[in-house]
């Protein structure tokens, strides 16, 4: 029995050696999954939000040009920007008057080569379904006249331990973003104040308590009566402010 025991020690730790050779690789592929698919994770998160920063962009006014810089300029410091990784569309347009398809319609191909992996798959028809799914989903169930502007961008990634050849169809990223542009308010430039031509003609922008006192309560037209705000209620006022 005591002649045994090296000889059982020995079996058992070549026993143990050879588990390890089978498991390690196992484990080592395991390990470079999580990495490949952590940095696909944080490079979604990325072209996510540079969609969102350009639609943001042209809702408030911009054109395809300055939404396509307002894009880049969110990644420039993180992502490698070489034309041949990237394809990016600006498009925009106006529902019809039930909502259900687009009246007006417009989409430039605004960077890149057109050689991403999912250059090829993009369709203009997929492109509008996919803008009005995303109007419904967030509650526009009605957007009949709405104008949107928005971004579609597809980013091809370089993985970080070089498995582009094992992962093929997982190393390309979507980011996708819709705004609605807000209306715009027409203004008359004519309307005003209607105290503003006694300013000119006094040439006073304040008027002093003997003038305020003068004025006929009938020639108020708001407020009416008695309602009329004393001169000592107008805190802060200062008499007789010149004009100029």
């Amino acid at each position: 029995m005591i002649t045994s025991l090296p000889t059982k020690n020995r079996r058992e730790r070549g026993q143990s050696l050879v588990e390890t050779a089978l498991l390690l690789p196992i484990l080592l592929l395991i390990i470079a999954g999580l990495v490949e698919i952590s940095n696909l994770i944080i490079i979604q998160s990325k072209v996510d939000t540079a969609a969102r920063i350009g639609a943001r962009f042209g809702a408030n006014g911009g054109e395809p040009a300055g939404i396509r810089v307002a894009a880049l300029n969110s990644v420039t410091q993180t992502l490698e920007l070489e034309e041949g990784m990237w394809d990016m569309w600006v498009f925009e347009g106006t529902l019809n008057s039930i909502g259900t398809a687009f009246s007006v319609w417009n989409w430039e191909h605004v960077y890149g080569e057109g050689q991403t992996e999912a250059y090829a798959g993009v369709q203009e028809i997929e492109l509008q379904q996919d803008v009005l799914e995303n109007l419904r989903s967030q509650g526009d169930q009605n957007a009949a006249g709405v104008k949107i502007v928005g971004m579609l961008i597809h980013h091809d990634v370089e993985t970080i331990l070089g498995l582009e050849n094992y992962i093929q169809g997982l190393n390309s990223v979507r980011g996708f973003a819709v705004m609605e542009v807000a209306p715009v308010m027409e203004i008359n430039t004519l309307d005003g104040c209607d105290a503003f031509p006694l300013i000119i003609e006094y040439g006073q922008r304040s008027t002093n308590e003997t003038e305020y006192n003068s004025i006929r309560r009938q020639d108020w037209d708001y407020p009416r009566n008695n309602d009329i705000p004393a001169f000592s209620s107008f805190v802060g006022h200062v008499d007789d402010i010149p004009l100029a």
